[in-house]
């Protein structure tokens, strides 16, 4: 069959179709090169990396959450809103670029990229796979790449995105969009057990319930604001646990959407609406950036609230904030508000601003450039598409021309569907467009196929083969049929309808009778209707006028009433019944007045609504203020009783802690307390005592709430009870009065007050605060009259009670805890002084002798009170008996036990301060030990009686003791509060270091005796006779030596002892040995030596007596001088070797000095002056 010339048309067109598509979609899908591999920070630069700011980050995102969602004051955000008021969250508004779904946005999201129009249909083939970007470099491939784990639950995009990316995940497909709930809580149900765990890095969730009701409802539907709420249920409890678990510190967390929606609740296109998601950067770190903003805002057209950013800039504001490079492919640019994280000093102000425009500058030309169009080839596409188009138009008219309706159908059609491509949110029109065409498609098809059926096969028939005009004439020869079956039916019903017609003729003949019948009764009915209408007439001027008397008798009865209620109201008033008054003037005004408005009556009594408003408001305030003089007369019996009963709950407190230890560790006010004290539950304000009726309050308060004065009230009932507060408060105090009485009306009175303002007004903190610290001035102001600590200790029980009961009523007392400080100062320094002069008379006034004991019972009361340990068990201790200290250690011992309760006394469950007064009383006992005792000790030293000397030594022996028992005391009484500290007094090293003082001393003093007895040794160095006894001057030394051993110091410790001893058996030693190196010794006899020999004999028994090997040595060098001095050669002295053995201690110097004084001869017995010696003694020469 030859081809006419319209088809190679059509031909020609068809080919030239899919070319235009290929052209076209070659410039609209351009190619989008990618840099492969992932960014590393490089080697050597570490300049350029900063440490990271948090550890881990919690991914929200909620689909399609528009920014007006979260900002505005139509929002459901109310914890979030919160959290950018305290500046804990950095609001923005994300701009997403088109399109506007969810796959396109994710890639840009993890990538920084600008994605393709390619993604929408990948976003919505499910099974799809190639849109993966598990070989992309995005901030989950660099968490990855660092051996983090990331968790996922929600939108199953995520799972197609990444694969095999997550450590767990549960995904959630999207197309279900009538699901509102089910696809959250899939989501939600994992958060707690995520929250708890610590092995992930990154925890993402995607909900998709807003977005789903947005599709199905729109963004106005009464099923969000639900939906907001849900959602930030989920931050609030994100956000706490980020405060409270230990593990998400350092944790950020951002919430995003995807995308926004329009006002159809539709997303795809570039609607304003649709690129403004909100964009959220949370933690309590950002905080310190003080960077907050008001919240909510005022609803904005354009869905731009506060700062604008790329949604591409999310990911390197990660990379920075998480520490990790910066992802290659990225585009965005950091979010500047967040450079506060990190001290940055280096940039000017201006050039980090230039820099920022720079970087945005950048970012805008690479996005430009990242989906850049080929103009050349769409522009191409779209001219072999027109010329489609005109090949394709001659025969496409053609046709449509002859297919009637169902042409005109797929015209509309083509030019509605062309009109769509102009449309915002393509995906949703395209879907909605179909339906509507599909649906006017069938309709169309079932209407025509019923009057078709029977003509289309005949059509059909004769239109194949060209048989058009036999056609014709088998219609021309079938209506002829039925005009002849037309004619036949007439003919043979002919008779019947002659019948019927002569029927019809006899009717209308009745008819024409029965008509003149009907006009007669018509005219006889006219004049029967004439009568009864003025019959009528006089009965409805007769009605009138009733009816005139009956709304009289009503107005008047109104008006009667409304004078009844108004009289009422004044009758009610004259009664102080101020509410009923009110509820009648409000129901004559708003009732009864409406009725009568139109009377002047009415006018009048309106005039009179608001004096009678001001009269009953008025009133009611007088009787407010009567109320108010009560209350203020009853406020300190009020205050009285809270404060009685607030003891009586600290003394069962203390009942219940002695049976259960366990119960001690709740202090009053706690919930446990509370619950324990339930069965003894007091009303301070209802009780057999006292009845406090509020109803004049509240019944004010409640006319003028009805007044619409409520504000005005508010401010004259503050300006009263501040009034009254400054009538509470006394000019001056006294707090040495009688059982403190002025210091407990002030307290009561304050009490009181408090307890009524809390019961009424609830907010009282203004006033509260105002009146503590007008209290605590009075009290500062005469506490200098209080001299004596038990004083000042009632004065700080009271104020804590006071505290404790206004802890009670919920009052801050802050005011009064800090004062506390101020009183324990002033109670430690009276303390310190009266126990400074306590010590300071023990100490001046002691003996210095060992403490006699006479029995049992004494020995044990010294023990109690002192720190010391007896060398013999109890047991065996002989009585009477001598104990090592003097009577003014187990003294000083009570005062600082005193001390010590003292000091703990002001320290109970009501004072937290513990720590304060821990270092008080450390620094104020070493203070009093140190000056007090110590020093008054060390001064007594100076004394030359050698008994005194060594009993101090032994009181500072045992004081050292003490101060060791003292700081383990300290620290114990301390570790309740402070676990692990070491307590250290000053005093303990003074103590000791003081005993080398107190024996240096002695061993002065004993040196000084030993001395003063060699200074009385009388030697004749040339004596004519040998001595018979050892001189008398030994003898004296050794009963000295001997006494000092065995009573002055016995009490002291034996290396003490034998330390004293050596010091003095050395010192007499060298005195003895100076004794003939004397200059005035010029020669000495074999008889003089024997004189010394025997001396220093009887010096080295002395010694051996004592059983102190040691002790010996000392007498080695004099040993030996003597020998040497008595030996017959003198030679071996000048040999080393000998010398070494003989005389190894002799003075190398001494030796030969002595050697030259020795003569061998003696000279017979020649009378003498007796004054010879004597003279010698004193150097004077003969």
């Amino acid at each position: 069959m030859a081809i006419l010339p319209g088809s190679w048309a059509i031909i020609i067109a068809n080919v030239l179709t899919p070319l235009a598509v290929l052209v076209f979609s070659s410039g609209f899908f351009p190619y989008k090169p990618l840099v492969s591999g992932l960014a590393r920070f490089e080697d050597g630069s570490n300049s350029t990396t900063v440490p990271k700011a948090f550890d881990k980050v919690i991914f929200m995102v909620i689909d399609a959450l528009r920014s007006d969602f979260v900002y505005s004051n139509d929002s459901g955000f109310f914890f979030t809103q919160s959290l950018i008021r305290s500046g804990a969250a950095l609001p923005f508004t994300a701009y997403a670029g088109s399109p506007t779904v969810t796959m396109p946005r994710l890639k840009a999201i993890t990538t920084g990229s600008i994605p393709s129009f390619l993604d929408v249909i990948l976003n919505i083939a499910e099974s799809d796979t190639s849109s993966t970007l598990i070989y992309q470099d995005t901030w989950l491939a660099q968490l990855k790449a660092r051996g983090e784990h990331l968790v996922m639950y929600g939108d199953d995009t995520w799972l197609k995105l990444f694969p095999g990316m997550f450590e767990r995940a549960d995904g959630t497909t999207s197309f279900f969009v009538s699901d509102f709930s089910e696809v959250d809580n899939n989501v939600t149900r994992h958060i707690p057990n995520e929250l708890l765990r610590n092995d992930w890095s990154a925890f993402i969730m995607h909900y998709l319930g807003l977005d789903h009701i947005g599709h199905k409802t729109g963004p106005h539907s009464p099923y969000m604001v639900t939906k907001h709420y849900e959602m930030d249920t989920i931050v609030n409890n994100i956000y706490t646990s980020m405060e409270q678990e230990e593990h998400l510190q350092s944790t950020l967390f951002v919430l995003c959407g995807d995308h926004g929606m329009n006002d159809a609740g539709n997303h795809g296109g570039s609607s304003v609406g649709e690129t403004s998601p909100a964009l959220l950067f949370i933690s309590p770190k950002f905080q310190a950036l003080k960077s907050s903003r008001q919240s909510p805002t005022d609803s904005h057209s354009d869905f731009q609230y506060y700062r604008t950013v790329e949604q591409t800039d999310i990911t390197p504001t990660l990379a920075g904030l998480l520490g990790f490079p910066i992802p290659l492919n990225s585009l965005g640019v950091f979010v500047p508000e967040l450079l506060g994280m990190w001290k940055l000093n280096d940039l000017y102000p201006e050039l980090e601003s230039a820099l920022f425009r720079f970087l945005k500058l950048a970012q805008r030309v690479m996005s430009s450039a990242a989906s850049d169009y080929n103009l050349s080839n769409l522009l191409l596409g779209l001219f072999i598409t027109f010329l489609v188009v005109l090949l394709s138009f001659p025969t496409t008219y053609t046709l449509l021309s002859n297919s009637g309706h169902a042409g005109t159908f797929y015209a509309l059609s083509i030019l509605c569907y062309g009109a769509m491509m102009f449309a915002s949110s393509y995906v949703e029109e395209e879907q909605q467009f179909w339906n509507w065409a599909f649906t006017a498609w069938a309709f169309y098809l079932h209407v025509k196929t019923y009057y078709l059926d029977q003509l289309i096969p005949s059509i059909k028939e004769y239109s194949i083969g060209n048989r058009t005009s036999q056609l014709l004439q088998t219609l021309s020869r079938f209506a002829g049929d039925k005009e002849a079956e037309i004619e036949i039916i007439c003919n043979t019903n002919h008779q019947e309808f002659v019948t019927s017609v002569n029927q019809l003729l006899r009717i209308r003949e009745g008819t024409v009778s029965l008509t003149s019948e009907i006009l007669d009764l018509n005219q006889s009915i006219q004049a029967s209707t004439e009568k009864l209408a003025e019959q009528k007439r006089a009965l409805v001027e007769s009605r009138s006028h009733r009816q005139n008397i009956d709304e009289t008798f009503r107005a008047i009865q109104d008006c009667l009433e409304v004078l009844r209620l108004a009289n009422q109201v004044h009758d009610l008033l004259a009664k102080k019944n101020h509410y009923a008054a009110l509820r009648a003037l409000e129901e004559l005004q708003n009732v009864h007045l409406k009725g009568v408005t139109q009377y002047k009556i009415a006018d009048m009594i309106q005039r009179s609504v608001p004096t009678s408003q001001k009269a009953i408001a008025e009133a009611v305030m007088s009787d407010l203020n009567t109320w108010l003089y009560r209350i203020r007369e009853m406020s300190q019996y009020l205050g009285e009783i809270a404060l009685y009963h607030t003891d009586l709950r600290k003394t069962r407190q203390k009942g219940r802690a002695e049976k259960s230890p366990y119960l001690g560790q709740f202090k009053l006010n706690s919930a446990i307390e509370l619950v324990s004290d339930e069965s003894e539950e007091y009303d301070l304000l209802q009780n057999e005592e006292l009845q406090v009726d509020f109803t004049p309050l509240f019944e004010c308060l409640h006319i003028h709430r009805s007044l619409g004065h409520m504000d005005r009230f508010r401010i004259e009932y503050a300006n009263t009870r501040r009034r009254q507060k400054e009538l509470l408060i006394p000019t001056s105090i006294t707090l040495i009065d009688e059982d403190g009485a002025s210091l407990h009306n002030l307290l009561e009175e304050m009490a009181g007050f408090a307890i009524v303002e809390r019961s009424t007004m609830k907010r009282v903190d203004e006033l509260w605060d105002s009146m503590c610290q007008m209290a605590v001035i009075l009290i500062s102001k005469a506490l200098h009259e209080v001299d004596n600590a038990e004083s000042l200790l009632k004065i700080k029980n009271l104020i804590a009670l006071f505290m404790q009961t206004m802890n009670t009523w919920d009052f801050h007392v802050g005011v009064f805890d800090d004062f506390l400080l101020t009183l324990f100062k002033k109670y430690a320094e009276l303390l310190e002084k009266r126990f400074s002069d306590d010590f300071q008379e023990i100490v001046s006034t002691d003996d210095y002798m060992p403490m006699p004991i006479q029995t049992i019972e004494e020995f044990d009361k010294v023990l109690n009170v002192s720190w010391y340990n007896p060398e013999k068990p109890r047991e065996e201790q002989a009585f009477p008996c001598v104990l090592p200290f003097s009577q003014m250690y187990p003294l000083c011992c009570i005062d600082i036990r005193n001390f010590l309760n003292q000091f703990y006394f002001f320290a109970n469950d009501d004072f937290s301060h513990s720590s304060v007064i821990d270092e008080t009383l450390r620094d104020a006992l070493d203070e009093l030990l140190s000056s007090k005792v110590c020093d008054t000790l060390v001064e007594r030293l100076s004394s030359q009686y050698l008994g005194q000397i060594v009993q101090i030594l032994i009181n500072l022996e045992h004081f050292e003791l003490a101060c060791r028992e003292l700081e383990q005391l300290l620290a114990a009484a301390r570790s309740q509060n402070v676990s692990g500290d070491v307590v250290t007094l000053n005093a303990t090293d003074k103590f000791k270091s003081n005993k080398k003082a107190a024996e240096k001393r002695i061993f002065e003093v004993v040196n000084s005796k030993i001395d003063d007895l060699i200074e009385t040794a009388e030697y004749d160095w040339m004596a004519s006779v040998p001595p018979a006894e050892p001189s008398n001057y030994m003898q004296t030394l050794t009963r000295f030596l001997s006494n000092i051993m065995n009573s002055t110091l016995l009490g002291l410790p034996t290396e003490i002892k034998e330390l004293i001893y050596f010091d003095a058996l050395s010192h007499a030693a060298n005195m003895i040995l100076a004794l003939p190196l004397s200059a005035e010794v010029k020669k000495i006899n074999p008889n003089g030596v024997l004189a010394l020999a025997k001396d220093v004999e009887y010096l080295y028994q002395f010694v051996d007596s004592l059983g102190v090997p040691i002790l010996r040595e000392n007498l080695d060098e004099l040993q030996q001088t003597v020998q040497l001095m008595q030996a017959d050669n003198t030679d071996e002295f000048y040999d080393i070797s000998t010398r070494n053995k003989k005389y190894g201690r002799v003075d190398a110097i001494h030796g030969p000095i002595l050697l030259e004084k020795i003569i061998r001869t003696v000279q017979s017995p020649v009378k003498t002056d007796k004054f010879t010696t004597l003279s010698s003694r004193f150097g004077k020469k003969s």
